[in-house]
């Protein structure tokens, strides 16, 4: 009865077929009430050819696919392979058509890639930064210096302009704001352990893209700077950005950014680090605000797919 409802109940998902009154079944989990087809005499999932399964299949939601490799052995089979998940990270935007088609060219068919680890961990689309605007406070940061009154998170930016006037952004996001003596901290990405697979970083080595927003107040002025390094496994420096700032008293954002290209083989991790400290010497957080930071791939140049 399990497999049955399962099955139905995806068929109804995917073809937006609305069921009869007789025909449905309600089952209420949590506040929000599913509805099931218990009984669909005119489709049989398991007349579908596996390929058209598959791709029935590929339009079910991640998390809930899983659950659905209790089945039977037939579905455990197609949910289980590469197909299906490539299919996915295509449809769902994990990953583009043109990174799919670099990844493949990278690896060929000597080295399988694991799409469905792909699909989760999605590490060459997304800002792999944790944490990266200080919603979560200090999460998964490193504080080095925490001088002064140290580190605070800001929601509403006293002092300077709503960033939504010079980031790409709809509403704004919280901030670091420092203080009368330095306040820096680092992220340490791994990028392996983000998903990253080595022939992609030693092979491939598409250009690594970071960035960050940063401010400083209209009474006071401060200095910011921003420290980036690509390390090896040993953590040597491949590697490195440094920029630093004298800010003037002003309320506006600017962006630093920087990308790596032509590295060479080896890279590992990256190092992330900022910090600020005001030049007025005031109790408090007059210390220049940052946020956004970003760590994030670019596509690889074309002449390097090969």
């Amino acid at each position: 009865m399990g497999g049955n409802i399962a099955k139905s109940h995806i068929f109804d998902r995917v073809t937006a077929t609305k069921p009869s009154q007789q025909q449905q079944q309600h089952h209420q989990v949590g506040d929000q009430q599913q509805v099931y087809i218990a009984d669909f005499d005119m489709f049989s999932f398991d007349a579908l050819p596996d390929d058209i399964l598959e791709t029935v299949l590929s339009f079910v939601p991640a998390k809930r696919l899983l659950t659905y490799r209790r089945v039977g052995k037939r579905w455990r089979d197609i949910i289980d392979g590469q197909t299906l998940w490539r299919n996915k990270c295509e449809r769902d935007k994990v990953l583009t058509e043109n990174w799919l088609r670099f990844l493949y060219c990278v690896h060929g068919d000597h080295e399988p890639i694991n799409y469905r680890q792909l699909y989760f961990s999605s590490p060459y689309t997304r800002n792999l930064i944790k944490n990266p605007c200080a919603k979560e406070k200090l999460k998964y940061w490193q504080v080095r210096h925490n001088g002064g009154h140290g580190f605070t998170s800001e929601r509403d930016h006293p002092g300077s302009h709503s960033i939504t006037q010079y980031a790409p952004i709809k509403e704004d996001v919280p901030c670091w704001a420092t203080s009368f003596a330095l306040c820096q901290k680092t992220q340490l990405v791994d990028l392996v352990a983000e998903g990253c697979s080595i022939s992609v970083l030693d092979r491939l080595r598409p250009p690594i893209h970071i960035s960050e927003w940063h401010s400083a107040r209209f009474d006071c002025g401060g200095v910011y700077s921003l420290n980036v390094q690509l390390l090896a496994a040993d953590h040597t420096v491949i590697d490195k950005f440094d920029f630093e700032i004298d800010i003037p008293v002003r309320r506006i954002w600017e962006q630093v950014q920087h990308t790596f290209t032509g590295y060479p083989a080896g890279v590992r991790f990256v190092s992330f680090t900022h910090g600020g400290v005001d030049t007025s010497f005031w109790a408090g957080h007059y210390g220049p605000k940052f946020t956004l930071s970003t760590v994030k791939f670019g596509l690889p140049p074309e002449e390097q797919q090969n």
